[in-house]
């Protein structure tokens, strides 16, 4: 299985910095006008994952900082940029495995080697069809249990 890297996706950007740093707020931040990402460096290892997918993200959307701008933009560019980075996070595939076994946050989280933000985030945000194939899978597995 090609599982999805941050790490290794960063790597491949020969023109973005990744800044390890003690932030005041937030766990990430993309700098688009530096091509600078910075990273809490106070996080644990997921965290630091899956922040790193986040602030991917706001750099393939093009987001710029418009939290001085409009709230609302501001909220709507940090839901795309965790939805986004949720869904690459955890293949369907992998979820559905995991939710076989447990559907508990945290050991979910633990299994899919991501925190427990983006696999809430990952849940809140399944598409019907998603939501069809996980509901046959656990039914199939109570009906044979």
């Amino acid at each position: 299985m090609n599982e999805y890297s941050p790490w290794g996706t960063v790597a491949r950007l020969q023109d973005v910095l990744v800044v390890f740093d003690d932030l005041p707020s937030g766990r990430g931040w993309w700098v688009p006008d530096e091509r600078v990402l910075l990273l809490d460096r106070r996080m644990c290892r997921r965290q630091m994952r899956c922040t790193l997918a986040h602030e991917l993200e706001h750099m393939v959307r093009g987001d710029e900082c418009v939290a001085d701008v409009s709230g609302v933009l501001h909220v709507r560019q940090e839901i795309a940029a965790s939805t986004a980075a949720a869904r690459r996070l955890i293949p369907l595939g992998r979820l559905v495995e995991a939710l076989l076994w447990s559907q508990d946050e945290r050991e979910l989280a633990e299994e899919l080697d991501v925190d427990e933000e983006t696999v809430r985030m990952r849940l809140l945000t399944l598409t019907p069809g998603e939501h069809s194939i996980i509901d046959e899978r656990l039914w199939a597995r109570e009906e044979s249990a």
